[in-house]
């Protein structure tokens, strides 16, 4: 049962959910269907509590205060210091699920430098989720009387929002992977890879390389959330082939007949570390300042100063077995 959760849960919530699915086991309780309802949402809204401070939301570049929300208290909106009233009513949750997906990183860019525009969406829909689950916490005499067939299908719409809502985390994070590996890909296929594989130096007098290609290129996440701003760096592996001209002996000596040219190829695996800024410490001024290109500039000219290898691997021993046994 919610296959995955676990990963996003600290000690005590994973403690709680373990009491949770137990006393659904309690068949001597009446209303243990109902318990394991408002048990999964009090988790939930721990889990979106820890995950997206309401301090820190406040404090995102994308955040804009809910209109439509007042302090019941004294009937002001936003300006209230009430304890009770006062932060909590200041975002909405699906503001909440924003931050845990896309962190402080503001909306330029996921949707000007990766082009993606999918996390308001998937916000609004987490956030739908979350209230029929809510919907589920109320007892009634009709759900109080449920018989077990009932009470199976009452647990089995519970279990589905539950996995639509971890769905929903999966699908964004390969989401998000695809399109930051894709701009990734052309900074390091741009700047790195021809200068990070000096030990082919070793195998020719000589070597051109004609290009690089990249077979798999994987984000390493070093946390559940891959944009999460808390976190100072992130890791790419890339692996592929390096076609590459050979050339043994001077350019005199293959004018004379003595040298050779050919061209090889070689497996290369590499991983970087890097770094991606905050919108707010790139710019001097407002976005609207700067045209959309010095922008790019920007986030490519940082994230190039980060970079840096931390593993790196060519295989030339075909290449010596070929050429030198």
């Amino acid at each position: 049962m919610f296959e995955g959760l676990e990963q996003y849960l600290d000690e005590y919530e994973k403690e709680l959910l373990s009491e949770i699915k137990e006393n659904l086991d309690n068949n001597k309780s009446q209303i243990n269907h109902c318990i394991f309802a408002f048990s999964l949402r009090s988790l939930f809204e721990t889990l979106q509590g820890r995950l997206a401070p309401v301090e820190k939301v406040m404090k995102s570049s994308w955040y804009k205060a809910p209109n439509e929300l007042m302090c019941p208290k004294c009937n002001n909106k936003f300006e209230c210091t009430d304890s009770t009233y006062g932060n909590t009513r200041k975002v909405t949750r699906t503001q909440q699920y924003k931050y845990i997906l896309q962190g402080s990183y503001d909306d330029y860019f996921l949707r000007n430098i990766l082009t993606y525009c999918g996390i308001d969406d998937y916000a609004k829909q987490l956030n739908k989720i979350m209230g029929k689950l809510s919907a589920k916490t109320h007892i009634t005499k009709e759900i109080y009387n449920y018989n077990g067939q009932e009470k199976k299908e009452y647990i089995d719409e519970i279990e589905n929002s539950i996995n639509e809502f971890l769905s929903i985390f999966d699908k964004i994070k390969n989401e998000i992977e695809e399109h930051l590996g894709e701009y990734l890909f052309e900074i390091v296929n741009d700047t790195f890879i021809s200068e990070t594989l000096e030990e082919i130096d070793t195998m020719a007098t000589h070597y051109y390389i004609d290009y690089v290609d990249v077979e798999e290129k994987r984000i390493i996440p070093t946390s559940q959330f891959i944009l999460n701003s808390e976190i100072t760096s992130l890791f790419i592996e890339v692996n592929g082939n390096i076609n590459v001209e050979h050339q043994i002996g001077s350019d005199n000596d293959l004018k004379k007949g003595d040298g050779l040219t050919f061209e090889y190829s070689h497996p290369y695996e590499i991983t970087y570390e890097f770094s991606i800024p905050l919108l707010e410490d790139l710019i001097d001024g407002e976005i609207e300042d700067y045209t959309d290109d010095e922008l790019k500039e920007l986030y490519k000219n940082h994230i190039v100063k980060s970079f840096e290898v931390i593993e790196k691997s060519i295989n030339t021993d075909k290449y010596y077995e070929e050429y030198y046994t």
